[in-house]
């Protein structure tokens, strides 16, 4: 999983960026908006305003929710 990444490093390098997220905040908030219906809340990738969670962090909270 990319978090930080800019789309147009990625075609740069000729990689594929079809439906990826275009900044962090449309990831978080899609994220957020996948999980939001479940008994545990919305899962949110950051864990203060300026530092993400861990990628092992993410991919363990999404999995509880799904």
């Amino acid at each position: 999983m990319r978090l930080r990444g800019a789309t147009a490093d990625l075609k740069e390098a000729g990689e594929e960026t079809d439906g990826m997220a275009t900044s962090t905040s449309k990831l978080r908030g899609q994220i957020m908006a996948m999980t939001k219906n479940t008994s545990l809340g919305a899962f949110d990738i950051m864990r203060n305003p300026n530092e993400f969670l861990t990628t092992y962090q993410i991919i363990d909270g999404v999995a509880q929710r799904w």
